[in-house]
């Protein structure tokens, strides 16, 4: 039992239901781009009479009240600060992320320099100690030969020590 369409054809390949859907989705398009255009044309009607402004993004409009004040573009110029559909508002959240950003890594690069500076302390406490035996080891060969005369054991050793130890 095949599934016929209103027009007698088979449902699944009646090309007039696929034009119909088409044409009904291309009407709701232009119903749409309608709505936008009038929309866009009493802005620019308010625009030219000088009598509103408004914001093209969000289309919020401002006029001639008793409450606004004459100086029509620092309104305009404060909710474009805060209009979310703004470009403007992106582009400071944005700002405000990358700043957060930077903040953390200037952060943690004065930590990673707080350690080196640890690390270089250390290093230096090191190399320190590292001098003060090598002096103790040549002390001990020359104490050594001025006794003894002869290389003993600990002398041998104590030498190995400096050669290996640079």
């Amino acid at each position: 039992m095949a599934i016929e369409c209103e027009h007698g054809h088979l449902a699944r390949s009646c090309n007039i239901c696929e034009y119909e859907k088409e044409i009904a989705e291309l009407e709701e398009k232009i119903e749409k781009r309608d709505k936008a255009l009038e929309q866009y044309r009493r802005w620019t009607n308010d625009l030219q009479s000088g009598m509103y402004v408004n914001c093209v993004y969000c289309g919020h409009q401002y006029g001639p009240r008793k409450d606004t004040p004459v100086a029509m573009a620092d309104v305009l110029r404060k909710h474009i600060e805060q209009c979310p559909e703004h470009p403007l508002s992106a582009a400071k959240a944005e700002i405000q992320k990358r700043d957060k950003e930077i903040a953390g890594w200037k952060e943690a690069r004065e930590h990673d320099l707080k350690l080196l500076g640890e690390r270089n302390k250390e290093i230096t406490k090191l190399k320190a100690e590292v001098k003060r035996l090598r002096d103790a080891l040549r002390n001990i060969i020359e104490t050594e030969q001025r006794v003894f005369g002869t290389p003993s054991d600990v002398m041998e050793i104590a030498q190995a020590a400096l050669l290996k130890g640079g």
